[in-house]
């Protein structure tokens, strides 16, 4: 089971990691991680965001910061944009505006 109290509080201090370097911080074997973050996180977290992808754009301030600043979309974009082997794939879906919209309203209402 993936610790991601442990997993967000050592992103949010990273700007950019490889994915053997965050084994090693979070003392896990390489599979494990990158299996518990692909099925803990990242599946829950695009179920999540396709559930509320056209309501985000009409939420009032109050539901976008409790959204984004949910632990599991604040760990979705922490995996995205600072693990460099989740990034890199997705670097073609990063430069859409609709996602960078999303991206700095999560920059925005979590204060990093």
């Amino acid at each position: 089971m993936l610790d991601r109290d442990k997993l967000q509080k050592t992103l949010r201090n990273l700007e950019s990691v490889d994915v053997i370097d965050l084994a090693r911080m979070m003392n896990m074997g390489v599979d494990d991680l990158i299996i518990g973050i692909r099925d803990e996180i990242m599946e829950e977290y695009r179920i999540l965001f396709k559930k509320n992808a056209f309501k985000i754009p009409f939420f009032n301030e109050e539901k976008a910061k409790e959204f984004f600043s949910s632990q599991l979309v604040d760990l979705g974009f922490l995996c995205q944009h600072v693990i460099k082997d989740f990034r890199e794939p997705l670097k073609k879906k990063h430069s859409i505006l609709a996602y960078r919209s999303m991206q700095n309203n999560w920059l925005l209402n979590r204060g990093y």
